[in-house]
């Protein structure tokens, strides 16, 4: 699924936020881990990709 970062948090290896779907679905993101830990900010595109236990993988949009 992909989204827009509305809010974005950083945190050392994963972070928070808020992510607005294609659908203007709002989904909040806990501990989500960023493919290559790259720095999010809000505006960038990402594809949400879900793993184990209902836990997000961020891939940025390069």
């Amino acid at each position: 699924m992909w989204a827009v970062v509305e809010k974005w948090y950083a945190g050392a290896y994963e972070g928070f936020g808020v992510l607005i779907t294609e659908d203007c679905e709002e989904v909040i993101a806990r501990d989500a881990v960023v493919e290559n830990d790259i720095r999010l900010k809000a505006g960038d595109r990402v594809f949400i990709d879900y793993i184990a236990d209902g836990a997000l993988k961020l891939v940025k949009v390069q």
